[in-house]
């Protein structure tokens, strides 16, 4: 529900809420960056400070890729860069997850005056990964410190499933 909302520009980002006449012009700039509307896509994807965890991420994994323009096109091409039917699975839920991962910090900010910090949020992205991917098949046995340290257990159990 939330990736719908978030694809359709949505979510609570300020620009949504300067819609709703809740912020002013003003107020509506980027948490992260203060340099432009704080809309969905420039959360989640062009913001610098995002687009340097999806740099992470894509790093993580091994792949380089650049980053489409909109949120529903990074979400339908994601699944596309890896192969197999366990990867791909995976793989969206890293996607999930690295969104789910910027909206936690960016409310952590706005509402408990936290700071910006790439590994902090990458961490998080980890530890949901690992979460969500137990919840799946209990023989994921991989903690986000096994995750930190390389993407290799994910594409191992991924490789093991096919």
């Amino acid at each position: 529900m939330f990736l719908w909302l978030a694809v359709q520009d949505k979510v609570s980002t300020r620009a949504f809420l300067h819609q709703q006449t809740v912020l002013s012009a003003i107020q509506a700039s980027c948490v992260f960056c203060s340099l432009d509307l704080e809309t969905s896509e420039h959360l989640f994807i062009h913001c610098n400070f995002s687009s340097s965890v999806w740099m992470k991420v894509l790093d993580w994994w091994g792949i380089q890729w650049c980053l489409p323009r909109t949120l529903d096109s990074l979400l339908l091409q994601w699944p596309e860069m890896v192969h197999g039917k366990f990867q791909r699975s995976a793989w969206r839920l890293i996607s999930s997850s690295t969104i789910w991962g910027i909206r936690l910090l960016r409310n952590k900010i706005v509402f408990e005056e936290g700071t910006i910090n790439l590994f902090d949020c990458f961490f998080t992205i980890l530890h949901r990964v690992a979460i969500w991917l137990h919840t799946q098949d209990s023989n994921f046995t991989y903690t986000e410190n096994d995750l930190l340290r390389s993407s290799d257990g994910i594409k191992l159990w991924c490789n093991k499933k096919s």
